[in-house]
């Protein structure tokens, strides 16, 4: 285990005992020493052990992304060194950036690319007919790669914000509008997306529609759009290779957009994570860490529209529950992707192994804020995984008069049902990171959530 990593949950420990409410001042004193006499033994020991046994950094269990370190990047030696020394803003911003936001993006991109490659299999130029396995493969692709980018939306920032709603427009997707572009594909075929599409007829969501829609029938009302309607009526393999073709063509899109992000963190590259720290996409880094603060608020559209509307606890929805609202209904992947977006979190928190804002509210004497946010985080993750591993759309349309009023009185002590009760640990996340986190670290809220009091 890394030092930095012993050393933090050394301190998250002593600070957290050594507040007055815990210790008398004696006590605290006879603490501190022990524990910076035990700090340097261990500094000394792993020191000799290392250079002995030529060992090298052991990677965090919770995410295989590949480490930064392997690029070719500017920053200096004094920049790279995020897991160790003294602890500074900046050191914090390129950690999380290289090895945490860069990574993901790059996996992203990587599915995204793989998404193309299956389709182009199932129904490519060179085949007459679909190929019905390669098309289950590259459903299976869509969800891998849609799992990834939940992970790159958790902080969405600079680059990544850019592009995101023509990666993704969750939930405004217009399907009758891409009926439409698919017949028209169908019968006078494009080699590309025209780049003046629209957000809301491209990216996953339009690839989620035409791949796991299950009854292979034009969203278009029949009078309004009698072409529709008659596309309805087809041959099913005509419709399905029809669908396939045209997704082919979105793929392609968003493998061209993922690229381009991903060429914007690379280190190598146009390198985003040198303008988080150098003056060039914010004024100082203190502006860049609440420009990430500000990016990891998407946990409030978890809470809120994701869960909170379909669950009927928000205002959004007026009725016991709103099931139409549910997010990847057909692929039943919602509960999976919202858990993914809880591990970023954490790993944007901790810096992985190397600086994270955790050691930021260290650094500020907020060692205990830390430590009660990474507890909540956990119980709500461990919460929403558990929940994941069985479909709930039919317990979301169950959830009416009693059941309903059950949910709504269920928190995170009192489980009355135990999904709403994963709302209420999620709520109680996003509420200690709203309040007491950005209050510890003395930044603000972004504006669109400063009268939210939810």
């Amino acid at each position: 285990m890394k030092f930095v990593r012993w050393f933090k949950t050394q301190q998250l420990t002593l600070q957290a005992t050594a507040s007055p409410a815990n210790s008398n001042p004696p006590f605290n004193l006879s603490y501190k020493l022990k524990f910076w006499i035990g700090a340097a033994v261990m500094m000394t020991t792993l020191t000799a052990c290392d250079a002995f046994l030529n060992k090298t950094a052991k990677k965090s269990t919770n995410d295989a992304s590949p480490r930064a370190a392997s690029e070719t990047n500017p920053f200096s030696a004094e920049d790279l060194q995020y897991e160790q020394g003294p602890f500074t803003e900046r050191k914090m911003l390129i950690n999380i950036g290289l090895n945490v936001l860069a990574p993901a993006v790059k996996a992203f991109a990587a599915e995204a690319s793989m998404l193309s490659h299956r389709l182009d299999l199932a129904c490519g130029e060179s085949r007459r007919n679909l190929d019905r396995s390669a098309w289950n493969e590259a459903i299976e692709q869509w969800k891998k790669s849609m799992i990834a980018f939940h992970k790159v939306d958790t902080a969405s920032m600079g680059p990544t914000a850019e592009r995101s709603s023509s990666l993704y427009a969750w939930p405004y997707l217009n399907k009758c509008s891409v009926d439409l572009a698919l017949i028209a594909h169908a019968q006078t075929p494009v080699a590309s997306l025209a780049s003046q599409t629209p957000p809301n007829l491209r990216g996953l969501g339009a690839v989620e529609y035409l791949l796991t829609e299950p009854t292979l029938k034009s969203a278009c009302h029949p009078r309004a759009q009698p072409t529709a309607a008659q596309w309805s009526e087809a041959d099913e393999a005509k419709r399905l290779l029809d669908r396939c073709r045209y997704a082919r063509v979105l793929a392609q899109d968003l493998q061209n957009q993922a690229q381009y992000v991903a060429q914007a963190w690379n280190p190598s590259q146009r390198n985003f994570t040198k303008s988080m720290v150098d003056g060039t996409a914010y004024p100082d880094v203190a502006h860049a860490t609440n420009a990430l603060t500000d990016a990891m608020f998407s946990i409030m559209s978890v809470k809120d529209q994701r869960l909170g509307r379909v669950l009927g606890l928000h205002k959004d929805c007026g009725k016991d529950s709103c099931p139409e609202s549910i997010e990847h209904r057909d692929a039943d992947l919602a509960l999976k992707a919202y858990t993914q977006r809880l591990r970023q979190i954490r790993e944007i928190f901790t810096g992985r192994e190397g600086f994270g804002l955790d050691d930021l509210l260290i650094s500020k004497g907020h060692a205990e804020v830390a430590r009660r946010f990474l507890e909540l985080l956990d119980q709500a993750q461990q919460s929403l995984e558990l929940e994941s591993q069985s479909p709930w759309a039919s317990r979301v349309e169950a959830l009416q008069g009693a059941k309903a009023e059950a949910c709504k009185a269920s928190t995170s002590k009192d489980r009355r049902d135990s999904l709403c009760a994963a709302h209420a640990d999620l709520r109680e996340v996003a509420s200690y990171f709203k309040i007491q986190v950005l209050t510890a670290l003395a930044l603000r809220q972004p504006p669109s959530y400063q009268g939210d009091n939810d």
